[in-house]
């Protein structure tokens, strides 16, 4: 087990509350306890980028987050299982996605990751978290004790090796709710999915590689109709060449991404399109 702790930095205890953090890992070899600050869980990905930017990503929203978590072999792979438990008015899904309660709320979150061979390279993660409101800061006074919040991701990888080709596919589905209590009870969020294939290519000492991909976000509708935000549709294309030249290797590569946002309802029906491209080249030097 290794843990670290710092009483006091730069001759003050404040920088400790801002930056430092620690987690305890406890294994035998076959069962793995960690507890503290850990990216604790996989966002599941297994498809291929290149340096100019395009690509949705698709992904299990999870992050590094002050937890516990158990992982074990189980059928030819690792799975793993954390919680979350965290506080305020700053609450997040296993370090990610927000779930907060204006006022204050106390946060309960738990997931699971399993990643093996099944015939394939596969990796799948789902997390789900809830807030409620504060009993002590948040007042039935001031309209906001029944105020809710929610999230859920999940994200799956899949990765096969084809010949001299390697294809993959990441999908996600993820949803935020958010409630505020009073007298008026109103629910905003957005529910998010997408997904990423890639293909890449050995060509002799090169590589080649294409990524094709979607991103489409819906808002959630509260109890009068309204939009809390304009859905969206995002395409993406990578596609790139990576060839090493004694000891430099030279990557180059194009990326296009274009996104059509919905007018609101409430304001306008027009919809918004945007459309960038990148051509991006990286020289990188081993020795």
């Amino acid at each position: 087990a290794t843990a670290s702790q710092s009483l006091m930095e730069d001759s003050s205890h404040a920088e400790i509350e801002t930056d430092d953090s620690a987690v305890i890992t406890l294994t035998d070899g076959s069962i793995t306890h960690k507890l503290g600050s850990a990216a604790h869980l996989s966002t599941a990905e297994k498809t291929s980028a290149t340096t100019a930017g395009g690509a949705q990503d698709a992904e299990a929203r999870v992050d590094s987050f002050n937890g516990y978590s158990v992982g074990m072999g189980l059928g030819g792979g690792s799975f793993t299982f954390a919680l979350d438990m965290n506080s305020g008015a700053a609450t997040t899904l296993m370090g990610d996605k927000t779930v907060t309660v204006a006022c204050g709320g106390q946060m309960t979150g738990f997931g699971c990751n399993y990643s093996g061979n099944v015939g394939a390279d596969l990796s799948f993660t789902y997390a789900s978290a809830s807030s409620t409101a504060s009993g002590r800061t948040c007042t039935t006074a001031d309209n906001n004790s029944d105020s809710a919040a929610s999230a859920n991701t999940m994200g799956l990888g899949v990765a096969i090796a084809a010949g001299p080709a390697n294809i993959a596919l990441d999908y996600e589905a993820s949803k935020v709710d958010a409630t505020t209590g009073g007298s008026t009870t109103v629910t905003v969020g957005s529910e998010k999915s997408g997904f990423e294939l890639s293909a890449t290519m050995a060509m002799g000492d090169a590589t080649v590689g294409l990524n094709v991909s979607s991103q489409t976000i819906t808002p959630t509708t509260d109890a009068a109709g309204a939009t809390a935000n304009n859905a969206s549709a995002t395409a993406g294309t990578e596609l790139w060449y990576s060839v090493p030249i004694g000891a430099v290797t030279l990557d180059v590569g194009y990326g296009s991404s274009a996104g059509t946002v919905g007018g609101n309802t409430a304001t306008s029906t027009d919809d918004t399109t945007t459309t960038t491209t990148e051509i991006g080249a990286k020289m990188s030097l081993s020795f």
